[in-house]
């Protein structure tokens, strides 16, 4: 079953997370990952094109199928996941300390 990330909303120093409403988790999908739209593009996958230092409009000409809040919403996701601790080996630390900034929409 398909469930979506915005069925949780989550709240940091009282400040409400943007609902992610093109984060998608399917445990027969990409094993189980958070991926754009039910699609087989995870938010890894994105984030680390960012990280690899891609522009989003490279990203999009790769990925012609995803749109640009497509990538916006796995930066956020992304981040958002930092903030709480939850980190790519279970400690709250991704293994990198690479900063992103998002770009203000």
């Amino acid at each position: 079953m398909l469930s979506s990330a915005k069925a949780t909303t989550a709240f940091l120093s009282g400040e409400k997370m943007p609902l992610f409403d093109r984060i998608t988790q399917d445990a027969a999908l990409m094993g189980g990952k958070a991926g754009i739209r039910g699609m087989r593009v995870t938010v890894g996958m994105i984030v680390g094109q960012i990280g690899a230092d891609h522009t989003i409009e490279e990203i999009l000409a790769d990925y012609p199928y995803i749109e640009r809040e497509d990538v916006l919403q796995a930066l956020r996701y992304t981040e958002g996941n930092r903030k709480i601790g939850i980190g790519r080996n279970g400690n709250g630390k991704s293994g990198r300390n690479r900063r992103v900034v998002l770009p203000r929409s």
